[in-house]
């Protein structure tokens, strides 16, 4: 008889609390809990399987006391709010109701935990905004993308429900697989729109590039775990092989075409951890196709590669052929070597990337500083031709072949005697030791004369 007096007198106060909420035009709804005890400061305490309706979310938890006259409650142990499509998780949470806009919002504690399609996010704080549908965390953020393996970290991180918008910012660093190579992103700020697949980065950033095991990529096939993923990424980062990097001022990566516009001081640098050897491309601007390893550069091209120094206004970097194509303007200063043509097309070692081989085409002046000379002032050797290819030793010209109405001045200072040779034929070969001219040789049509130095 007692224990019915006991679940009739909690059901009464149970609608009275609920009549309460609908009066005040609040949003909390009491649905169920094991235990209710009410008094008469406002104050509710719910215990046991505590079970509330908050909007269109479901809210469950341990705890909650309930502050009727304001619709505020403070909710702790295993707190969840969910509801279809995704769910929110903390030991602790504080629901608060603004005076100024009547918007609610609810503070997370300890243990902040988001699962929403192939997201999860994890958090020791954080802040939920029901009109704008976002989420704002702090304190070790970190989100995981399963559909594309990608680990983000940041200070504060915000997450929008309906654009699905993701704000890193204060310090972030991204992790992603893509093509069987680890992409390490440091930089101030990250917006990433998932509707869109494209991520923003407003502020310098520094890429770099790793190779990664197959081994290592079959592990991240059947994941789902948010700490697994998170361990596995951090082996992968220190068991990966650098490739290369990138660095600007700002980029917009387009996820569907996988390409990344990158603007303002773009640099591009490979550097071989055994032999030392570098190799660096900078330009204002540049389009970065992953698919293709392909990179195009525009303004103010600079390509460095030990003492080779070539420029021009545009320039193609085709990373799976090891070659860059300069265009518009493109010259080339090697040591004492002056080069220039319409296009030059540079090739690396498919190893290492050494240099291989150049070819210009059209329009090919070269020009060769005579040092340790005894004329009195600089002379220059010089070939001219319509195309010409160039094969290095040792980063070093040791051949070159001028083709289609080949042209010399070559400057003799041997054996006291002192002059200038001028040939003229179809094509020109000329042989280099230590990176000078050491021998020329004319083919086809060759004519010849030398004159004397006075």
């Amino acid at each position: 008889m007692k224990s019915k007096i006991k679940n009739i007198s909690f059901k009464i106060n149970l609608f009275l609390l609920l009549c309460a909420f609908s009066l005040n035009g609040g949003i909390l709804e009491i649905i169920s809990s094991k235990k209710f005890q009410k008094y008469p400061n406002g104050i509710n305490y719910l215990l046991k399987n505590v079970h509330l309706k908050y909007g269109l979310y479901n809210v469950k938890c341990d705890t909650a006391k309930v502050y009727n006259n304001y619709n505020n409650a403070d909710l702790f142990g295993h707190v969840v709010i969910y509801d279809n499509l995704r769910s929110i998780s903390s030991k602790r949470a504080k629901i608060i109701r603004s005076t100024y806009d009547n918007n609610h919002k609810i503070y997370l504690e300890k243990s902040v935990k988001i699962d929403q399609d192939s997201i999860q996010i994890r958090a020791q704080e954080g802040k939920f905004y029901n009109k704008q549908q976002a989420i704002n965390l702090s304190d070790s953020a970190r989100a995981i993308f399963f559909k594309h393996p990608t680990y983000l970290r940041a200070e504060n991180l915000t997450y929008n429900y309906q654009s699905k918008f993701i704000f890193a910012g204060k310090i972030a660093y991204l992790k992603t697989l893509y093509n069987s190579k680890l992409f390490d992103l440091r930089t101030k700020n990250i917006k990433f729109l998932k509707e869109e697949e494209k991520l923003l980065i407003p502020n310098p950033f520094h890429l770099k590039v790793f190779d990664i095991s197959s081994e290592t990529i079959t592990q991240f096939k059947d994941l789902t775990g948010f700490l697994v993923y998170e361990l596995l990424f951090n082996k992968a980062g220190r068991e990966a092989k650098l490739k290369y990097g990138l660095e600007g001022l700002k980029a917009t990566y387009y996820q569907k075409e996988a390409k990344a516009e990158i603007l303002g001081d773009f640099h591009f640098f490979k550097l071989d951890s055994l032999t030392g050897d570098s190799l660096n491309i900078y330009s204002d601007k540049a389009i970065f196709w992953l698919d293709k390893e392909i990179i195009n550069l525009d303004q103010n091209v600079l390509f460095i590669k030990d003492s080779l120094r070539a420029s021009s206004e545009n320039a193609i970097y085709q990373k799976a052929k090891n070659r860059i194509i300069m265009l518009n303007n493109p010259k080339i200063l090697l040591a004492e070597n002056y080069l220039k043509g319409d296009t030059i097309k540079i090739v690396l070692g498919e190893k290492s990337f050494q240099l291989k081989s150049l070819e210009i085409v059209n329009n090919v002046q070269i020009e060769q500083k005579v040092v340790n000379s005894n004329y009195q002032k600089p002379v220059f050797n010089q070939l001219k031709g319509k195309s010409c290819r160039v094969l290095f030793k040792n980063n070093q010209l040791d051949k070159l072949t001028l083709a289609k109405e080949a042209k010399a001045i070559y400057y003799l200072d041997q054996n006291k005697t002192r002059g200038s040779n001028y040939l003229t034929g179809d094509t020109l070969k000329v042989w280099f030791e230590q990176g000078k001219i050491n021998n020329i040789e004319m083919i086809g049509g060759a004519e010849g004369r030398f004159s004397p130095s006075k």
